[in-house]
């Protein structure tokens, strides 16, 4: 029962760049892992938060 606990996933902010900013992860993730008509759109959601948290954590794989 720790704060970390708590601390919530890493996500896209599209405050800045918005629905263009939507488009571009969806085009990269159908570019280079799938394409999204080959999965249900809630699974598809969920790769996008696994990509964004492969994006945040780039750095430590690389290193490790």
């Amino acid at each position: 029962m720790t704060r970390k606990f708590a601390v919530s996933p890493v996500y896209w902010d599209f405050t800045e760049s918005g629905e263009l900013g939507k488009i571009r992860v969806k085009d990269i993730i159908q570019e280079k892992f799938l394409n999204q008509n080959e999965v249900e759109p809630h699974v598809f959601e969920i790769i996008r938060y696994l990509f964004a948290a492969l994006c945040y954590h780039y750095d430590f794989w690389t290193r490790h």
